[in-house]
């Protein structure tokens, strides 16, 4: 439990000082995390720092304390991550791409996480500006190959998100990581009848997403209709889930009822009118016929 403590903190520090948010002052670093499985990659990767200013800028890099879920001590990060060049200028619209190479043998099994931080100085900047230095972060994840790795992913709910009277345009998913390494979820939500004629689609995970080990994680889940005119009744959503190297699967259905695209509102809205106006005639007619009498 501590472990996936410091975990979650790691995780809170690397969104903390996303890259996105200094995306705006022209500072822009690709890709924003880093996910090698080095069963099937290169030990090396690449990141990519961009200058948007008008004015030079320098850039330093270094690597904070890294997390592993196998080993309760962490391994210093310089033992396995090196990076080239540590330190450099970028003059105005240059790119530098800044080389990360892992050295496998020294990472026990299991998942590893680091954060790549590039500091930046803003020396350049001109006179009467505020100097100000920023920290961009890059999340890290290594998987190694050891024979040790755990996939196991779980499904925790699945539920429409609409008001009573409107056809789900959005479902959300809750699912958790139980094993020691992450995944990265992908699947389909496919909408139906009870006679399974397909009325809308939806695709999981189009941002990729990942579900760290020990994590629950909310996804939320856009649904598209096939169809044009969905009418109120009992439907089905069926959702197939594919994660981890060795193509495991996740299925879960749910059954729900929508008015659909019927106009329910609408509908109330004119009988509630018809209502108020048989009540109007009914109360008027007993008035004249005591009146009558």
């Amino acid at each position: 439990m501590k472990r996936y403590l410091l975990l979650a903190s790691f995780v809170c520090l690397a969104l903390l000082i996303t890259p996105r948010a200094f995306a705006q002052a022209g500072i822009t670093v690709a890709p924003a995390f880093v996910s090698l499985d080095l069963s099937n990659n290169k030990p090396s990767s690449t990141v990519s720092y961009t200058n948007g200013y008008t004015y030079p800028v320098r850039v330093n890099i270094s690597v904070d304390q890294s997390y592993d879920l196998a080993n309760p001590e962490p391994i210093a990060p310089s033992k396995w991550i090196s990076y080239n060049p540590t330190s450099f200028v970028l003059r105005p619209g240059e790119t530098q791409k800044v080389l990360l190479t892992f050295a496998p043998n020294k990472l026990s099994p299991g998942g590893h996480f680091a954060n790549l931080l590039a500091q930046i100085q803003y020396s350049g900047a001109p006179t009467g500006q505020i100097q100000l230095q920023a920290i961009i972060a890059t999340s890290i994840a290594l998987r190694t190959h050891t024979g040790n790795e755990h996939d196991q992913a779980s499904i925790v709910s699945l539920s429409p998100i609409s008001a009573f009277w409107k056809f789900p345009a959005e479902f959300q998913l809750v699912m958790k990581n139980n094993g020691n390494t992450l995944v990265i979820p992908y699947g389909k939500l496919d909408l139906s009848t009870r006679d399974t004629t397909l009325i809308a689609r939806g695709i999981l995970n189009t941002g990729s997403l990942v579900l760290f080990p020990g994590a629950t994680r909310s996804f939320t889940i856009p649904s598209q209709n096939v169809t044009s005119t969905i009418w109120p009744g009992v439907y089905h959503a069926t959702l197939t889930v594919h994660y981890s190297d060795s193509n495991q699967v996740l299925t879960r259905q749910i059954t729900f009822f929508s008015f659909g695209t019927f106009p329910i509102r609408r509908v109330l809205a004119v009988l509630g009118g018809i209502g108020v106006l048989c009540v109007a005639f009914f109360a008027y007619f007993r008035v004249r016929e005591k009146q009558s009498h």
